[in-house]
């Protein structure tokens, strides 16, 4: 059976898939095109109605997804859980209100556009990536103090 810490672990690079597959996943048709987030933010920017600048600090930073989900889950792997949380929850509070913004958002150059279930999907995922690294955080095993390591009690 598996420990705590390893199940919270596999959440967490679970977690850390669903967040990045769910960016290249189609957000937007428009006739019988679909795009990625990514493209969505590209077409956005070109045409340069990104209405605030809030919102044009979060498309510049956009394609650092995937890097900050990777930092993450290798910043966990290596034992470093409350910073690998904190990216983590980062990451995934950034996708979360980035999909709702877009999901919102008019774009009147776009006319006709659909943002589909998948942003709906990218919210969820960003969820339950943060849950997962929350739980990675509270349910890890403590470090073995130095006595323990020395007597040799190592399971």
């Amino acid at each position: 059976m598996l420990s705590r810490p390893v199940l919270a672990k596999a959440a967490v690079c679970a977690g850390a898939f669903g967040v990045v597959a769910s960016t290249f996943m189609p957000w937007l048709q428009s006739g019988q095109e679909r795009r990625s987030s990514y493209e969505l933010v590209s077409v956005a920017r070109r045409i340069q109605e990104v209405p605030t600048a809030v919102i044009r600090v979060a498309t510049f930073w956009w394609p650092a997804v995937p890097l900050l989900a990777v930092a993450s889950v290798v910043v966990v792997l290596w034992g470093k859980a409350r910073l690998g949380a904190l990216l983590g929850l980062l990451g995934a509070v950034y996708v979360g209100a980035f999909a709702l913004v877009f999901w919102n958002l008019d774009i009147p150059p776009l006319g006709g556009v659909q943002i589909g279930s998948t942003v709906a999907a990218a919210t969820a995922s960003s969820a339950a990536f943060a849950v997962a690294l929350i739980a990675n955080v509270c349910f890890r095993t403590p470090p073995m103090s130095r006595n323990e390591r020395r007597s040799g009690d190592i399971p």
